[in-house]
């Protein structure tokens, strides 16, 4: 064969893979003959449903218009991706848009999810939480918008009990009756032995807010927030922005104008749970009791490195407040590690310490006048409870894991 001819038959070649490719993955277009409903259903059974082609394996599901629906969609219970060409997807304040059950993977590209409704049936279970995403598989958002859904109970977008990645998109003007306006994500209950991972990448939570905690994001597992603004939320109670229970990672984030009306304006990290901040910015925001910036509650660890806490506003600790836990004679103490961090311009203080914490410095300035030493250096005050023996409360270094 020679050269030119090689030439020629090379887009043979690849067209031929493509095609082979294509082959082993269902594709199902939404159109007039066949709707959103059915196409989920020929995905989730490999069969025909009303004029939808059979689904092949992994489905793809392509919109080629917006989609309001008219009933809830049946749970994602096989592999599939819908492509959303920046066409939405509809609740009509009356359905949640997607339930993926435990044996199912759904991934959304480039679609607005909007006005999903989950109602609350007071009884303090699943049903009534996540208005657009019910996840308990794997779910994986992508250049999405989410706004304007409603939980009557929890994750006012989301509510995740298995596996979540989301990358690029926007969670606006989302609420929960209870916690959570963007994504509460947590285990499907308290006794529940599984942990619900959360990954956020390069997206954007605004004015989102709940009626008791977490105005943007609620976790109880593991999540990890890397590169993300969070702008406007509000809490009713606690965490304007983020309430942790579990071990979350923050990076290169700006959390900026959220706000509580008790503790943690931007941060509430809770009993026993701890936080990493890095490489952020927590700034203007507010609450009316304490932690303007980040609120730490008893045994609750924070590491906080290489970031700025200015201009947040508390009635005590406007910067950041840490508060120990005494219950049943046993305390639990709180421990921050801050290094390289500034803190400045707070209203209501730039620090304040509740109780005896731990408190290691590294390189950092502010919190008033106490002072910074260039390696680490602990400050444990007021000095209570003094039948605790110092070495039961100095830790050496505080940990995420």
């Amino acid at each position: 064969m020679s050269t030119f001819e090689r030439i020629l038959f090379l887009p043979f070649v690849v067209l031929l893979v493509a095609a082979t490719t294509a082959s082993a993955q269902g594709e199902i277009h939404i159109d007039s003959s066949c709707s959103l409903a059915d196409a989920i259903t020929a995905a989730n059974t490999d069969r025909e449903q009303g004029g939808c082609p059979a689904g092949n394996g992994a489905d793809v599901i392509n919109l080629v218009e917006p989609v309001t629906l008219l009933a809830a969609l049946p749970s994602i219970t096989s592999e599939i991706t819908i492509e959303g060409f920046g066409n939405s997807i509809s609740g009509d304040g009356q359905y949640r848009l997607f339930h993926v059950d435990s044996d199912g993977e759904l991934t959304v590209n480039n679609a607005t999810l909007e006005e999903g409704w989950s109602a609350d049936d007071g009884k303090l279970n699943l049903i009534g939480d996540g208005g657009a995403i019910l996840n308990q598989g794997i779910l994986r958002v992508n250049q999405c918008v989410l706004r304007n859904n409603q939980a009557g109970e929890d994750g006012g977008a989301i509510r995740n009990v298995g596996e979540a990645h989301i990358s690029g998109s926007r969670f606006l003007g989302n609420t929960a009756n209870r916690q959570s306006g963007a994504i509460y994500s947590a285990g499907a209950s308290a006794t529940d032995s599984e942990i619900a991972t959360l990954d956020i990448n390069s997206s954007i939570f605004t004015k989102n807010s709940s009626s008791r905690h977490a105005g943007a994001i609620f976790i109880d597992g593991s999540a990890r927030i890397d590169s993300s603004i969070f702008s406007g939320n509000s809490a009713g109670i606690s965490g304007g922005a983020i309430y942790n229970v579990g071990t979350t990672e923050v990076r290169r984030t700006d959390l900026r104008g959220n706000t509580s009306q008790l503790n943690g304006g931007a941060i509430f990290n809770d009993l026993g749970a701890c936080i990493l901040v890095s490489k952020s910015d927590l700034r203007y925001n507010s609450t009316v009791s304490d932690g303007g910036g980040l609120y730490v509650f008893g045994g609750g660890r924070a590491v906080v490195t290489e970031s700025r806490l200015h201009n947040n506003s508390a009635s005590e600790g406007g910067g950041l407040l840490i508060r120990s836990f005494l219950h049943d004679d046993d305390i639990y103490i709180g421990g921050l590690h801050m290094g390289d961090t500034a803190i400045w311009d707070n209203d209501g203080g730039d620090c304040f310490y509740a109780d005896p914490v731990n408190v290691i410095y590294h390189g950092s300035y502010g919190c008033g006048d106490r002072p910074f030493a260039s390696d680490f250096h602990l400050v444990s005050y007021p000095a209570m409870y003094a039948s605790i023996e110092e070495d039961h409360w100095y830790i050496k270094r505080v940990r995420c894991r």
